[in-house]
């Protein structure tokens, strides 16, 4: 095993402690590329562009090829596996602390934090000189990345650590995530108030007097309003911070509340402006209104605007004081900073009900580009937001008993329950569960569109898994309620989006489907489930190029969506008769790995194993696939496979013939 270390600079070890020989700087820079990669794996022509992007093509792919035998030569054949399109490292022969970073930073648990806390140890290759300014660019961007997750991190420990009564912990994972950024207020509040609630008010007034003199050294400024109120109170010894309880859950009061109908509400704070320039204070309104206005379209939680929510920026309050004030669950937060030429905005998201810090990332640029991109820094701050208040209220709700659920609860956690093994439609008792929460939501509120919605796309995946015994009627059924869920409400994307997918699979209206799907993405770019469905009519329609690039967006959106394993099986299909056959394969055995239970997955894999030419690993998925789906035939494939063009549907039929498909 071989111990690799990214964070602080670059280090390889051997088991017993030794340096591992001399690599390479080109070698190190493969190992941080492959280990921040999905899968480990990078293509050759990523790695030569970015390592080597200061050479022709030819001459790049030259220097890799030189470059991973010497790699390879040194830390061992068996832990760089290496194909003609890509290369990968073998997570059973090394050890990379990004990696064991990353999966204990998102345990929302005080140990496995601190594990995570402490593998930080500096920026990502710190001092590390690459000679190339393609990967120098790449990795800046990892680097920003990778330090703000070690900051969320740290935070939340440190914060567990106040809520548990132990502020001297809390005081040193503060003092820890300083030092990751020392401009952050979040973290110099809690070291202060860790050690006002320790008793040494002494230290937290020097602490407090330290961050206003670092704010004016470094970018001409006054601390926020809340950090001088807190300030003012230590002075006056107005405040009690200890004994300190664990957090509980808030309990909104405010006559929003019952609006909501028990929905996770999201509350948009000014984002504060903490600079004198009047065009800051105009670019920071406008970050406002414009991520209030980019998160409304997501109709699933309500979104309190500025108008309601401008209550608040005034004097400074806990989260926990804006929820009860406001009846949100969820509270977004930020602030435009400027120091000179340069501009850092700063957002995060919190929890109101426990007050842990969800979500946090700093957008930096140049003051003269300020206005240029304001739509863009609002859009990524809305397109990140809402998959982590999904992820937060999907670990919420499995906790509460089907008893205890709202009507809105019951539809998110419908919505959910397939997911939670990470299977593609769930299994075939899943979808028995969901489709009886929905008709029960439906029995509670018989105008909900969404719970009507829900029973279509029910009926839609009893057709497309061949779970009905009479799969015509399910067919019809999915497309009657899912157009009655449009005429309940004209305005729900996602009954649209239903009425999409079943044109492409019910009735193999492959143009309609495109039609129906782009209206149901401009009602909602962000939303991955309908942009998938665009995907499957653009695929079934031969338009190839366009939907493999709307695979790509939808990976971007959230790299971590549930269903990942069909996206990956449709993007195999896509680039199978798009003419590259060895990628098709490569993204069929991610859908595999990401779920083996998919069956389409492994019949996208089959036909593209037979397409490259490797019938004997296509003859082995089958047999797997005869297990699975003792079903499938030829017949199913021309019912289940809507192409519009004879040539694919002929192709696609041919490769399962091959391996004995009748």
């Amino acid at each position: 095993m071989i111990n690799i270390q990214l964070f602080g600079g670059f280090r390889a070890l051997l088991d017993d402690g030794q340096p591992l020989r001399a690599l390479g700087r080109k070698s190190e820079c493969l190992i941080c590329l492959m280990a921040l990669s999905d899968d480990l794996e990078v293509t050759r022509e990523k790695a030569a562009g970015i390592i080597w992007s200061d050479r022709g093509e030819d001459q790049a792919r030259a220097s890799l090829r030189q470059e991973l035998s010497q790699l390879r030569r040194t830390i061992g054949n068996d832990a760089v596996e290496a194909t003609k399109r890509s290369i990968r490292l073998v997570a059973e022969h090394l050890s990379v602390d990004v990696l064991k970073f990353r999966e204990k930073a998102v345990i929302d648990a005080a140990d496995t934090l601190e594990t995570a806390a402490a593998l930080y140890t500096g920026p990502l290759m710190a001092g590390h000189d690459p000679k190339s300014e393609g990967f120098e660019d790449w990795i800046e961007a990892e680097r920003r990345t990778l330090e703000n997750e070690a900051l969320g991190a740290t935070i939340r420990l440190a914060q567990h650590h106040m809520d548990a009564g132990q502020p001297d912990q809390a005081v040193k994972w503060a003092e820890h995530a300083i030092r990751i950024d020392p401009l952050r207020e979040v973290s110099h509040r809690l070291a202060i108030e860790a050690l006002a609630a320790s008793g040494d008010r002494t230290a937290a007034l020097a602490k407090s007097a330290e961050f206003s003199s670092l704010l004016h050294a470094e970018l001409g400024i006054t601390p926020s309003e809340g950090m001088l109120t807190l300030n003012q109170k230590l002075i006056t010894g107005d405040i009690n911070l200890s004994p300190l309880v664990p957090a509980t859950a808030v309990t909104a009061v405010s006559p929003l509340g019952s609006t909501f109908k028990g929905r996770a509400a999201v509350a948009v704070l000014p984002f504060r402006c903490l600079s004198d320039v009047q065009s800051d204070v105009f670019f920071a309104d406008g970050i406002t209104e414009d991520v209030v206005n980019g998160l409304a379209v997501w109709r699933w939680f309500p979104v309190i605007g500025r108008y309601t929510s401008g209550h608040f920026s005034g004097a400074p309050r806990s989260v926990e004081q804006v929820s009860r004030e406001s009846g949100a669950r969820y509270i977004i937060g930020g602030s435009v900073r400027r120091a000179g030429p340069r501009y850092r905005v700063t957002t995060e998201l919190s929890d109101a009900g426990s007050g842990q810090l969800l979500w946090s990332q700093n957008f930096d640029g140049q003051a003269e580009d300020i206005f240029e991109i304001q739509d863009q820094i609002s859009d990524e701050i809305a397109r990140r937001v809402e998959p982590e208040i999904r992820r937060a209220e999907s670990k919420r709700l499995y906790s509460k008993k089907p008893s205890e659920l709202n009507v809105w609860e019951t539809l998110h956690k419908a919505r959910v329950l397939k997911f939670k093994n990470g299977h593609a439609y769930g299994s075939a008792e899943d979808n028995v569960i969901a489709m009886a929460m929905y008709r029960d939501a439906l029995m509670r509120d018989p105008n909900s569109s969404d719970a009507v919605s829900g029973i279509a796309t029910c009926h839609w995946h009893n057709v497309i898994n061949s779970w009905s015994n009479e799969p015509a009627k399910s067919a019809e059924a999915a497309m009657r309620r899912a157009k009655q869920a449009v005429e309940m409400d004209a305005t729900n994307y996602r009954a649209i989006g239903t009425v999409s997918i079943i044109q492409t699979f019910g009735q193999h209206e492959i143009a309609a489907a495109e039609i129906t799907a782009r209206q149901s993405i401009e009602m909602n770019p962000s939303d991955i489930l309908t942009r998938h469905y665009l995907v499957c009519s653009l695929e079934f329609g031969g338009k190839f190029d366009e939907a493999v690039e709307q695979c790509h967006t939808m990976m971007a959106l959230d790299p971590r969506a549930p269903g990942m394993s069909v996206l990956q099986g449709d993007l195999s299909t896509c680039l199978l008769l798009g003419g590259n056959a060895r990628e098709a394969v490569d993204y069929s055995r991610k859908s595999m790995e990401s779920d083996p239970g998919y069956s389409r997955g492994r019949q996208r894999l089959i036909a593209a194993l037979v397409a490259a030419g490797d019938m004997k690993d296509a003859h082995h998925e089958y047999e797997i696939l005869k297990k699975d789906m003792p079903g499938f035939n030829l017949d199913y494939v021309q019912r289940t496979y809507p192409f519009v063009h004879d040539e694919h549907l002929q192709a696609y039929s041919n490769y399962f013939a091959a391996v004995g498909v009748s």
